[in-house]
């Protein structure tokens, strides 16, 4: 297994839908030897807090020797379930901090038979929990191409100095 992929959270940020389909199956490919249907825990942000994205990575599964647990739109994940998307500023501060704690404790001892992967189309990097899921995780970015990764990204194959394709 690359060295370079093996984190115990994985960050995929970007819009481009492809790209970030294509990242998520190397992630699972790489960290999975097989992804079955009882190895991948999928979770979306907008309906799970920060709390059960944390006890979905600490449990352990009974089916699956490794597993992964995949939050879609992890950009909209609440601090607390149940708690609304804007709160008040002093609870806000508060919880954010105490998740901050929950986050770092899990990082210091992650579950070794689970991979965290958060797919987000942005991530919002002025706040404290993203700062420390990207110093401490693996980030995969998966913005548009432009210019030469765009002509890459199409025409993988055709050489750097090949003429550029005309409309007929």
């Amino acid at each position: 297994m690359p060295a370079e992929l093996r984190a115990p959270v994985h960050l995929v940020v970007g819009e481009e839908s492809l790209l970030v389909e294509r990242a998520l199956e190397g992630i699972l490919a790489s960290e999975l030897k097989e992804a079955t249907p009882e190895s991948v825990q999928t979770l979306r942000g907008d309906e799970v807090g920060w709390a059960g994205v944390l006890d979905a990575a600490r449990t352990r599964s009974l089916f699956a020797p490794r597993r992964a647990v995949v939050v879609r739109g992890a950009d909209a994940l609440a601090v607390d379930e149940g708690e609304g998307p804007a709160p008040k500023a002093r609870k806000r501060g508060k919880a954010a901090a105490g998740l901050r704690e929950q986050l770092e404790r899990y990082l210091d001892d992650p579950n070794p038979d689970v991979v965290l992967v958060l797919l987000a189309p942005k991530a919002d990097r002025r706040l404290s929990t993203w700062k420390l899921l990207a110093a401490r995780g693996r980030e995969h970015l998966c913005g548009r191409p432009k210019g030469r990764e765009l002509r890459d990204f199409v025409a993988p194959g055709l050489p750097r100095d090949a003429p550029a394709l005309e409309a007929a």
